[in-house]
This record gives C-alpha cells, sequence and structure tokens, in this order.
C-alpha cells in the first residue's frame, strides 16, 4: 500500500502508485506527497516521523487501512 501525505494535510493510501497527474492539483499548484509503501503497521509506523501528527488521527489511519 502506497501511502500520500495530502497537500492541504492528513494522509491517505492506495493500491496504486500514483502518478504526477493524480498528485498535482491544479488550483493551488501544489501536490500531495508520497512517504513511502508499507504493508503493515508497523512498516508504517517505521516510515513515519508520528512527531507532529494528532495521536488519534493516526491511530484512525492505522485501523482505517491496516486492519
Amino acid at each position: 500500500m502506497y501511502i500520500y501525505e495530502n497537500h492541504l494535510g492528513g494522509l491517505y493510501a492506495t493500491e496504486d502508485l500514483l502518478d504526477y497527474e493524480n498528485l498535482h492539483c491544479e488550483t493551488c499548484g501544489d501536490s500531495d506527497t508520497l512517504l513511502g509503501k508499507a504493508n503493515t503497521r508497523e512498516e508504517f509506523l517505521s516510515m513515519i516521523d508520528i512527531e507532529g501528527w494528532n495521536e488519534k488521527y493516526l491511530k484512525e489511519f492505522l485501523d482505517e487501512n491496516f486492519s
């Protein structure tokens, strides 16, 4: 699963690697960022810097994507 940080805030996951056209926002000119690929909670947690992320938000993201 590929993990992305939305340019407006927040995280999302997809099974597909997205190309630039899918990541780029035509409205503001910014882009989402690929953080990496993770198949387990452990891989995800070792991949990101959890500082600065809301603990409740991360738990919900993990439960939603790595159940």
